[in-house]
């Protein structure tokens, strides 16, 4: 009698340990659901911000070919004619200032990639991790009953 009573409240703690843990992997679970939707939305985030970087690139060969046009007509004046003046120290300025921001853009675009490839990859960790805490949950709650 006193071994099935011992048994009994062994089996009644144990079930009441393996419902906690059921629980609280259950709540692990439901935080790393959130995490997955966060790191999804900063992945589109980042998609996105990659792709109007892609088009500013695109948009920046516009006043470079322009700035290029105007510096390579002066360059073509007969010798009498070629003049170092404020406008054509514009140019020069313009000219460097948008090299400066096109490798600023190509620097930019470069860490959004190297961020997206760590930001997947840490999400593929977290659904694997979630995959397992489910199964942990459901392999808790069906022995716990």
């Amino acid at each position: 009698m006193k071994a099935y009573e011992i048994t009994d409240h062994n089996q009644c703690d144990n079930t009441k340990r393996l419902q906690n843990r059921s629980r609280d992997i259950d709540d692990w679970k439901q935080c790393l659901e959130r995490a997955i939707r966060a790191m999804t939305d900063e992945i589109c985030t980042l998609e996105e911000q990659r792709r109007r970087l892609k088009q500013a690139m695109n948009v920046l060969q516009m006043p470079d070919s322009i700035v290029s046009e105007c510096l390579l007509t002066r360059a073509r004046r007969p010798d009498q004619e070629l003049v170092r003046d404020e406008p054509e120290e514009e140019l020069i300025r313009e000219k460097a200032l948008i090299s400066e921001i096109r490798s600023l853009f190509i620097r930019t675009l470069a860490d959004i990639e190297a961020q997206l490839r760590e930001n997947r990859t840490n999400k593929e960790r977290m659904e694997f991790d979630w995959s397992d805490k489910k199964e942990a949950h459901e392999n808790d709650s069906r022995n716990s009953q």
